[in-house]
């Protein structure tokens, strides 16, 4: 009989995110996050397949959450410049907010590309909603864009 999981995913998520987020993937090892989760490895494994799952778990509840409002911007801004300013002040205040901490989308980016194709397709779908809906410019494919990357 599987046990029933015994901790809340959605926070287990967003506090593996902080880690993630001050640490970077690399120097994240299993023991921080299940020390920082309060869970034990076979749990970890069992709720997100491992280290890489609860990653791309964090790096979606970033583009969920924190990135959310400045990615509205881009779909309900009328002009690129204002979409843009939006979209920067966002990011600012955010960073303001959390000691200086830069985006973790682009954190991820420079850290796992262009060899860990699962961040290159959350970096990439970051525009999008969950499910593949396109949200706006972000995620609209234009002229110059490899469209055969994964």
């Amino acid at each position: 009989m599987a046990r029933t999981r015994e901790f809340d995913t959605e926070a287990a998520v967003g506090r593996a995110m902080e880690l993630f987020w001050a640490r970077g993937y690399e120097a994240t090892s299993v023991r921080d996050l299940t020390q920082r989760l309060g869970i034990g490895q076979g749990s970890l494994y069992a709720a997100f397949g491992g280290k890489d799952g609860l990653y791309r778990a964090a790096l979606e509840h970033y583009r969920a959450t924190l990135a959310a409002d400045a990615l509205r911007a881009l779909e309900e801004g009328a002009d690129a410049r204002a979409a843009i300013r939006t979209l920067l002040t966002e990011r600012i205040r955010v960073a303001v907010e959390r000691g200086g901490q830069g985006c973790l989308a682009v954190n991820a980016a420079c850290e796992r590309l262009p060899q860990d194709a699962a961040t290159r397709r959350t970096v990439r779908d970051a525009g999008r909603e969950p499910g593949g809906a396109d949200r706006g410019a972000a995620g609209r494919e234009g002229p110059g864009r490899d469209r055969r990357a994964p």
